[in-house]
């Protein structure tokens, strides 16, 4: 019983080393400017991509899930009707 005890720690000591994986984001004067002049979170998130920031780190400092900035990142921008 006690060898199944401490499998189990072993394997959550794991899981919680994979969850801090990406830095955390550190922003410029400048580009805090230009984040606080953009009027949407999609326009943000475009913003930080250009910037380099990663997926999983513009997640995290907009606190918005993952696959949310992915699905902003790989649609095309829609063209304004004329």
């Amino acid at each position: 019983m006690a060898k199944a005890k401490k499998a189990e720690v072993a394997v959550e000591a794991v899981a919680v080393s994979k969850t801090s994986k990406a830095p955390a984001i550190v922003l410029s004067k400048d580009q805090e400017a230009a984040m606080a002049a953009l009027p949407t979170t999609s326009a943000k998130i475009r913003y930080l991509n250009e910037q380099g920031f990663t997926r999983g780190q513009i997640a995290k400092f907009l606190d918005k899930r993952y696959q949310h900035v992915r699905t902003v990142l790989i649609t095309p921008i829609a063209k304004a009707k004329a």
